[in-house]
C-alpha cells in the first residue's frame, strides 16, 4: 500500500463527530474505517434506530414516537459545513431550527441506563454541533436550547427490535457554552495532528 497516497486522500476528507469520536474510542477501527475505507456494518441497534430517527420529524401519524413530535422544532437533518481554520467540519443535526435556536439530538438503546442527564452534558456531539453553529453563523451557545431526546428501544424475542412503548421517551436539556466549545475545537485540531502521525506509524495491511 502507498502509506502516502492513502494519507494524503484521507487529509482532504471532512471530520465528522463520528470520525473523532471512532478515534477516541478504537484507533484501529478507525484505520480500518477512515485511512482504508472498509467501513464495518452497522449493528442491528444502530439500524433500528436509523429506522426510528427516519420517522422523526414528519408529524405525529408517520412518527414512531408520536409524542415527541411536538418538540422536534425547525428543519430535520440540518447540514452543518464548517471552516475551523484549515479543518472543514460536517455534521448533520438531528433538528434545527435557526430562528429559535432550538437544537435537538435523538438517541436509540437497549440499555435503559445508556442516556442520562450527565451523558446529555457530556456528549461531545452536541458540544462540536454547537462549536460549528457559533463558528458558521455566529450563534452564542449559551443562547442555544439544547435537548437530547431518549427513546428506550428492546430486542423482540424472536429477532429484530421494536419500541415497546411509544410514549416513553426522556428529554434531557442541556446547555454548552462559548469556552467549552472554544476548547472542544482545540481539542479536536490536536486530535487531527495525533491522527496524521498514527496513520504515519502504524502498521498496514
Amino acid at each position: 500500500m502507498d502509506r502516502n497516497k492513502i494519507i494524503e486522500k484521507w487529509m482532504k476528507r471532512p471530520v465528522s463527530w463520528s470520525q473523532v469520536s471512532q478515534y477516541w474510542y478504537n484507533k484501529n477501527q478507525w484505520v480500518e474505517s477512515y485511512l482504508l475505507n472498509n467501513r464495518f456494518p452497522p449493528n442491528a441497534g444502530m439500524v433500528f434506530g436509523n429506522v426510528v430517527g427516519d420517522t422523526l420529524g414528519l408529524g405525529r401519524k408517520k412518527s414512531m414516537v408520536p409524542n415527541l413530535e411536538k418538540s422536534l422544532k425547525g428543519e430535520k437533518e440540518h447540514e452543518l459545513s464548517v471552516k475551523m481554520n484549515n479543518t472543514l467540519l460536517v455534521g448533520y443535526c438531528d433538528h434545527y431550527c435557526p430562528e429559535k435556536k432550538i437544537l435537538n439530538e435523538n438517541k436509540t438503546s437497549k440499555n435503559p441506563l445508556r442516556w442520562n442527564q450527565i451523558e446529555a452534558n457530556n456528549h461531545g456531539q452536541l458540544t462540536m454541533y454547537a462549536l460549528m453553529l457559533l463558528l458558521r453563523d455566529g450563534t452564542i451557545p449559551e443562547d442555544l436550547e439544547i435537548w437530547l431526546n431518549f427513546i428506550p428501544v428492546e430486542e423482540r424475542e424472536f429477532g429484530g427490535m421494536w419500541i415497546p412503548d411509544r410514549n416513553n421517551f426522556t428529554r434531557f436539556k442541556t446547555t454548552r457554552t462559548a469556552k467549552q466549545c472554544l476548547e472542544f475545537g482545540s481539542k479536536i485540531e490536536r486530535t487531527i495532528k495525533d491522527m496524521e502521525q498514527y496513520a504515519n506509524v502504524v502498521k498496514l495491511p
